[in-house]
């Protein structure tokens, strides 16, 4: 009997001239993510939205829809005078009302508010089962999906999205 090859299969990958394996891109890892943060050379890095965007866990279109949850939430907390502890750089901006709000009156500027609110929850309401407590987490307050829901949060952005008109309707 002949003696066959011992151990592991050779791995089906690129090689260097040596002939040792190349290793495989793991991506960027977060740790990564907080250096590149520490340097503050790209403010998009400084939101959980931002760092999906940035490593391709969410399409730009997504992105803007997350975008635009947190400036709707944001005039609406506005509009009732409240105001969140924890919020995303989007509910910033609509909670400051940088806006066109000089040339509105204000209570014209917190009805719409209250309308805009009043649409985007029927629109959630459209979406995945529980998602919404996790589209607030991440897009109103600023913080990190919660483990296993973000396929639910990008159905509800990509659903979202085209309810903004940010994306056509795919058929």
């Amino acid at each position: 009997m002949g003696k066959g090859k011992r151990g592991r299969p050779r791995a089906d990958r690129p090689r260097y001239p040596s002939g040792k394996a190349k290793p495989e891109g793991a991506g960027i890892t977060g740790t990564a993510l907080q250096r590149l943060r520490a340097l503050g050379t790209n403010p998009l890095l400084e939101s959980p939205l931002g760092w999906l965007l940035y490593r391709g866990e969410l399409g730009l279109e997504e992105w803007q829809a997350a975008g635009k949850i947190g400036e709707i939430y944001g005039r609406y907390d506005w509009a009732m005078g409240r105001r969140r502890s924890t919020a995303s750089p989007s509910y910033e901006i609509g909670f400051r009302g940088e806006s066109n709000w000089e040339s509105e009156d204000e209570a014209e500027a917190k009805a719409t508010a209250v309308r805009r609110f009043g649409n985007l929850q029927a629109e959630i309401r459209l979406c995945p089962r529980g998602v919404k407590a996790s589209i607030e987490e991440l897009c109103v307050e600023g913080r990190a999906c919660p483990p296993g829901w973000l396929p639910a949060v990008k159905i509800a952005l990509n659903m979202l999205a085209e309810s903004f008109g940010l994306r056509r309707r795919q058929r």
